[in-house]
């Protein structure tokens, strides 16, 4: 989008709802006047709650009630090898069930992992690279490589910008380490969450999330989530994977 027709989008919003409120929206903004007034509110808003053990506890009880997994680990070493063990344990259940070549004795290909170009996610497996990439596993860096698997047999790896106790929210932000369609296409999603990034509030967990975003600016896309995707409009039943996900593993992890 062009810096005039973010400006058009911008004054056609002001115009819609100009007078409300006694004027608080100007009828002409620019993302100039967007930026430099947004940015006061980031900059208030921009760490976390102090109140970090309450914060995880709470999170932890919302999204375990959303049918999400939740695992608290004691530092970022432990990321590659808990990576391993929910994809394993995903593996099992959906091959044992679904892969008619095991029954037959016969080899089938490594369940996959696919991830963004994602800087941290390099960071955190360093040195233990063998884990997720052997017979079993094997990391893929999407849409850099084709995959192999699909469906059901599919896993996407992704990195929490921020999460919101208080609502069991996730914070994902739009970007090539962190791509959208990672959030929606696999059957399982795992997705690591610093515990530092871990807010009281949806507010501050927001600007929180723009804060750590490229150059402080507003990405195209924030997907916000709170457990594997679900519907209850058939029969009042409750299914998971409706449009996304049938499975959300959270890791929360100190990164020092």
């Amino acid at each position: 989008m062009t810096n005039s027709s973010k400006t058009q989008f911008l004054k056609d919003i002001s115009t819609a709802v100009k007078g409300r409120d006694g004027g608080l929206i100007k009828a002409e903004i620019t993302p100039q006047d967007w930026a430099k007034q947004t940015s006061v509110t980031r900059e208030k808003s921009r760490s976390p709650s102090a109140n970090k053990t309450s914060n995880i506890e709470k999170l932890t009880k919302i999204l375990e009630g959303q049918s999400a997994t939740i695992y608290h680990l004691e530092s970022a070493s432990k990321v590659p090898s808990q990576i391993a063990n929910c994809a394993k344990n995903w593996a099992k259940r959906t091959q044992n069930s679904n892969d008619p070549a095991l029954d037959r004795g016969e080899e089938t290909d490594p369940i996959e992992i696919a991830y963004g170009d994602n800087s941290t996610l390099k960071e955190l497996i360093k040195g233990n690279e063998a884990m997720l990439n052997n017979d079993t596993i094997k990391l893929v860096s999407w849409p850099t490589q084709p995959l192999l698997s699909e469906g059901d047999a599919l896993i996407s790896l992704t990195i929490a910008d921020a999460a919101a106790s208080e609502t069991g929210t996730l914070f994902m932000l739009s970007s090539n380490e962190n791509p959208t369609p990672l959030n929606f296409l696999s059957a399982c999603h795992i997705v690591l969450l610093p515990s530092d990034k871990i807010c009281e509030t949806y507010e501050e967990a927001y600007h929180s999330s723009l804060s750590h975003s490229a150059k402080n600016n507003i990405p195209r896309t924030i997907n916000m989530i709170s457990g594997p995707s679900r519907t209850a409009d058939i029969e009042q039943a409750l299914t998971l994977g409706a449009h996304g996900p049938m499975e959300l593993n959270v890791l929360i992890y100190d990164e020092a």
